[in-house]
C-alpha cells in the first residue's frame, strides 16, 4: 500500500514538548488530511454506476499515528478496478441470465473512464455499438490494475508535507508558550 511520509521538524536546541506537538499533528490528520484523501478517492469513483464511498480512521500507537482511507460501500467493485482481476470468468456463472427474456443483452463498445497508471476521468462511461444477446460470456477481467492509491499518494505528498510541517510548527509554538 502506498505511504506518505514527512521529514523531521527541528527545534533549534529547544526541549520539545512532544505531547503538545503530537496533539497538533493528530488534529491536522483528523481535520485536514483525512477529508482531503477521502475527497481525492471519491473523485476517482465519481459517476460510477455502482457508487463507491470512502471512510477513514486514524490509528495511534506510542510511536506513530496512521491514517487509513478505505472503501465503505461497494468494496468489491473498488478492489476489482484498483487491484485488477486474474484472468477471465463466466458471466453469469449459471445461465440463463436474469434479463428481460432470461438472456444477456449488451452493447459491444464501452468508453472506459479509467486507465492503468491511476488515470481517471478519461472516457464517458457510456456503452455504444451493436447489441448482442449471448447466453453466457467470458469477462476478460481487468489484467492491468489501475492503482489509484499510488497516484493519489504521489500527488498528495507535497500538500501532506505542508500540512504536517505547519501543524508541528503550531505545536512547537504552543509548547513554547507554556
Amino acid at each position: 500500500m502506498p505511504q506518505i511520509v514527512f521529514r523531521l521538524v527541528r527545534t533549534r536546541g529547544l526541549r520539545p514538548d512532544w505531547p503538545t506537538i503530537r496533539r497538533h499533528a493528530e488534529k491536522a490528520l483528523d481535520k485536514e488530511v483525512k477529508p482531503a484523501l477521502v475527497k481525492k478517492l471519491s473523485a476517482v469513483a465519481k459517476g460510477w454506476k455502482h457508487a463507491v464511498t470512502f471512510d477513514s480512521s486514524r490509528k495511534r500507537t506510542p510511536t506513530e499515528s496512521s491514517v487509513y482511507v478505505y472503501p465503505a460501500a461497494n468494496k468489491r467493485i473498488w478492489g476489482f478496478v484498483t487491484l485488477g482481476t486474474k484472468g477471465g470468468y463466466l458471466i453469469p456463472t449459471s445461465p440463463p441470465a436474469r434479463g428481460r427474456d432470461g438472456l444477456l443483452h449488451y452493447q459491444v463498445d464501452y468508453s472506459a473512464r479509467t486507465a492503468p497508471g491511476g488515470q481517471y476521468g478519461l472516457g464517458t462511461g457510456q456503452k455504444s455499438g451493436k447489441w448482442v444477446t449471448p447466453g453466457q460470456v467470458t469477462h476478460p477481467g481487468i489484467e492491468k490494475p489501475r492503482e489509484f492509491e499510488k497516484r493519489i499518494a504521489k500527488d498528495y505528498t507535497p500538500e501532506f508535507r505542508r500540512v504536517m510541517e505547519n501543524a508541528m510548527r503550531r505545536g512547537i509554538r504552543a509548547a513554547q508558550k507554556k
